[in-house]
């Protein structure tokens, strides 16, 4: 809309024109930057569907098949081998319980392909296995202890006196033996 076009209808006075043209000026402008804004969104999007393609690019000539079924192996590995290592754990554990004098070779006797690690974390087979073991070979383990028996004490030299109470010392008597002043202001 021009200035001029609303100059030829008579009816209008200037003031009326000036409004109508700010009213136009004002809707153009909004006009504009709707535009300009839809401009930029669409130029953003251009470059999205650029860089987008770049990546696929990459992955060109890439058996997707292929890839899943690796991830599907690795993780039946990676599950597979987590299991046998907290089995393996487990059986460890346990044997240490038995108190061997040799773990290695205990575990060398013990068939861990037998004992199965179930869900509470306990081991089904290891008991027996032991147990044949400690018969057999009971020189791979810690002698029981009768519980009736004390602990073995190391020989003890007894040269008379209690020595279960410390004698009472004061501080003045301590001090004097270090070559200390008898108070600690310094006075002996």
């Amino acid at each position: 809309m021009k200035r001029e076009d609303l100059q030829k209808i008579e009816e209008l006075t200037k003031d009326q024109i000036d409004s109508i043209m700010n009213l136009h000026q004002n809707d153009v402008t909004a006009w504009n930057q709707k535009f300009d804004t839809q401009k930029t969104e669409l130029a953003n999007k251009d470059q999205q569907i650029t860089d987008l393609t770049e990546q696929v690019k990459e992955y060109d000539g890439a058996d997707v098949k292929q890839l899943q079924k690796d991830i599907k192996d690795w993780k039946t590995k990676y599950d597979t081998d987590m299991a046998k290592e907290k089995k393996n754990s487990a059986i460890k554990l346990a044997v240490l319980g038995a108190k061997p004098r040799n773990e290695k070779a205990l575990m060398a006797l013990i068939d861990t392909e037998a004992i199965k690690l179930n869900d509470d974390g306990s081991l089904t087979g290891l008991t027996e296995q032991l147990d044949n073991i400690k018969k057999d070979n009971d020189f791979l383990f810690e002698p029981a202890q009768d519980p009736k028996d004390p602990e073995p004490k190391p020989n003890q030299v007894d040269l008379g006196g209690n020595h279960d109470t410390q004698p009472e010392v004061d501080d003045g008597q301590l001090r004097s033996v270090f070559g200390l002043p008898k108070d600690a202001g310094g006075n002996k």
